[in-house]
């Protein structure tokens, strides 16, 4: 009877393992997978900052170019 009782503790020891090694595995995936969306959120406000960034400097080279513009029209207005 001693040889049963040390299989069953034996299988319970190793059904406890397993369960053990699949809940870290779980919260592991878990963990990973927030990492993951975390991520994109970050990478996907950068890509909106650099195309707000994008757009500031083409409107400041627009900008620019209608004030030289207005200089132009001054400067032959004082002739």
């Amino acid at each position: 009877m001693s040889m049963n009782e040390k299989n069953v503790t034996w299988q319970w020891l190793v059904g406890v393992l397993l369960i053990l090694v699949f809940a870290a595995g779980g919260i592991i995936v878990a963990d990973t997978r927030t990492d993951v969306f975390n991520t994109v959120v970050k990478i996907e406000n950068l890509q909106e900052k650099k195309l707000d960034k994008e757009q500031h400097y083409r409107d400041m080279v627009e900008i620019k170019g209608m004030l030289k513009d207005i200089v132009v029209k001054i400067d032959k207005l004082r002739r």
